[in-house]
């Protein structure tokens, strides 16, 4: 936080320039260490023998909340109580964005009071898939914003 206080404060923009958030670098290149770290740690055995429940909430249920947000985000914006203008693939990249959750509490309790291993496994593994899914449906925004910029530049 004092570093990134620093860097607000300083004059000029050269410094503020050269850090700006790329998300391209964060979606190659940090976060998957950080998925791989996860699913090392995870039991293997049990995550294949409850992939189907795994898949089921992963897949359908991330991309539904997903979806649904997406959908409240820019209806709550068309009804023009704030003055925001989000475009609808704009919303669904939030949406995607805010449906990857992450069960740390969850599991945490879990692991102390010993509960059944394929719960865990189950939600251990749905959270791996979640973040997956949420990074392939951000990416995909993203891709058809520019695509959907190029069209109107093109009109």
């Amino acid at each position: 936080m004092i570093v990134g206080l620093i860097i607000r404060v300083s004059p000029g923009h050269y410094i503020q320039d050269a850090v700006k958030f790329n998300s391209s670098y964060f979606f190659n290149i940090l976060l998957p260490p950080i998925i791989l770290n996860s699913g090392y740690e995870l039991h293997q055995a049990n995550f294949f023998r409850n992939i189907g429940s795994i898949l089921t909430f992963a897949i359908p249920g991330t991309f539904i909340s997903a979806i649904v947000v997406g959908v409240i985000l820019f209806i709550y914006t068309k009804l023009g109580l704030e003055s925001i203008n989000i475009s609808f693939v704009d919303a669904l990249a939030v949406g995607a964005t805010l449906s990857a959750t992450d069960p740390v509490t969850i599991l945490s309790i879990f692991n102390s009071y010993k509960v059944d291993p394929k719960l865990y496994t189950i939600i251990f593994g749905e959270s791996l898939l979640n973040d997956a899914i949420c990074i392939v449906m951000f990416e995909t925004c993203e891709k058809f914003h520019g695509k959907k910029a190029q069209f109107s530049m093109v009109s």
